[in-house]
């Protein structure tokens, strides 16, 4: 196993690849700490910062170095390391994988694959970079995910596509697919709730963030004819591939989750809590458009206090580099409305206000949201205005999104777990769902 990742960053302006430096694991020396060093060239030549808090270009000389050893990688790096599913996967595949430290765990991914869309890790390798890119590649990949025994997981589309699962972060079974149809890129998460149909509940409320003028990555409703199961697809917002005067123009954007531009553990470690107040300091210090990217989080914010969506936490929002250091909030993507009340946000409105049972959705409680994230009273009660008639539409958008009855129960409940001023009257009793949800 080598002791250093070559890193390269794609650049939309001359469509390929550049080098912007290497990881470094000093074992011996330094008891396993990681450093990465910027390739003198990549900052001679202007090259923008892989983030802007702990990777600056111009500081240190290039040169960051963890101090905790131990092969723990830098925060922005370790996003890079396979997810909770992912990492099954490779333990199944490499019965050590588990023992490895985190350095050692990307080394190893960066030698079976190393495509990160904008970023690019030890692409000197033989590697395979394929995603899903079938309905059929879909329909096993889904099916094996909804049916796995954790002691026997291993890729049913091949160990040639294990990317197309092990490259995603997070908790959650993640897909990435890359369409033949469109050339671009999406993530699919398989249904994991036995309550509802998950699929359902994210086009419904893509089409809810729309009408409340919220930026998300847009999803696309896809049938498995194979598997009798249909599916959403979420755009990724970090690639987009568009045919521009008859030539192919492939855009590739790097980014950086809140959770690394405010934190200096792991990001595999629990978090402190946090609140709409510290997300929007963060949008202050780095984002080129201040003001409107923290009216676009408010927006969000009181979207989510409506419709519960409590995973809202600072590793949901995201900076995306659209120029060089020209760094701007990137679109929504995963919003799920939960209907356990007693359920609390990720992300606080305040110090006491971490579950709907502890406020209002009222014009008071979005004022002082709108003050807490240094903006102007009236940015409460407008963003209000338009969470509210996203709310006051959802009946059409229930039916647009072919929402089945107990679907809309769940979603119900989830808008009413406050003390609550919605109401939609429906003639599902919620006594027909299972106590779980109720």
């Amino acid at each position: 196993m080598k002791n250093f990742i070559h890193v390269h960053r794609w650049s939309n302006s001359i469509q390929d690849y550049q080098y912007v430096g290497h990881l470094l694991y000093e074992n011996e020396l330094t008891g396993g700490a990681v450093s990465f060093f910027y390739d003198r060239d990549y900052i001679n030549a202007g090259g923008p910062s892989l983030e802007p808090r702990n990777l600056a270009t111009n500081k240190n000389h290039g040169k960051h170095v963890v101090t905790a050893g131990n092969g723990v990688l830098p925060l922005y790096f370790q996003q890079f390391l396979p997810g909770a599913y992912g990492q099954v996967m490779l333990k199944n595949e490499f019965a050590h994988f588990e023992r490895l430290n985190q350095f050692q765990k990307l080394s190893i991914c960066a030698e079976l694959f190393g495509d990160h869309i904008a970023i690019r890790l030890n692409a000197q390798n033989n590697q395979s970079n394929l995603s899903a890119d079938s309905h059929t590649d879909l329909t096993k990949l889904t099916l094996a995910i909804q049916e796995s025994k954790p002691g026997n997981l291993r890729s049913p589309i091949g160990s040639d596509k294990l990317s197309a699962t092990c490259s995603l972060p997070g908790s959650r079974s993640k897909i990435e697919y890359t369409s033949t149809e469109d050339g671009q890129r999406y993530v699919l998460k398989p249904n994991a709730s036995s309550q509802f149909n998950e699929s359902q509940v994210r086009h419904f409320v893509h089409l809810m963030e729309a009408k409340a003028g919220i930026d998300s990555a847009p999803i696309k409703m896809l049938s498995l004819h194979e598997g009798g199961i249909e599916v959403a697809l979420q755009k990724n917002f970090k690639h987009h591939f568009e045919m521009a005067d008859g030539s192919a123009l492939l855009l590739k954007f790097n980014s950086v989750s809140f959770d690394v531009l405010h934190g200096e553990n792991s990001l595999l470690s629990p978090s402190p809590a946090f609140s709409y107040k510290d997300a929007a300091a963060i949008v202050d210090t780095y984002s080129v458009s201040p003001q409107e990217d923290k009216e676009q989080l408010l927006l969000r914010a009181l979207f989510s206090a409506a419709i519960n969506h409590t995973t809202n936490g600072l590793d949901n929002l995201n900076l995306v580099d659209l120029g060089s250091n020209h760094w701007r909030l990137a679109p929504a993507y995963n919003t799920l409305p939960n209907p356990l009340q007693e359920s609390t946000f990720a992300l606080r409105f305040s110090d006491h206000q971490v579950s709907r049972m502890h406020f209002d959705l009222n014009d008071s409680f979005a004022v002082d949201l709108a003050l807490s994230m240094n903006l102007q009273p009236g940015s409460g009660s407008s963003a209000l205005d338009k969470v509210n008639t996203a709310l006051a539409n959802r009946p059409e958008l229930y039916e647009q999104a072919n929402i089945d009855s107990s679907t809309q129960s769940v979603i119900e409940l989830a808008i009413g777990s406050g003390k609550g001023i919605y109401t939609y009257s429906h003639p599902q009793d919620t006594e027909q769902l299972s106590p779980g949800m109720r």
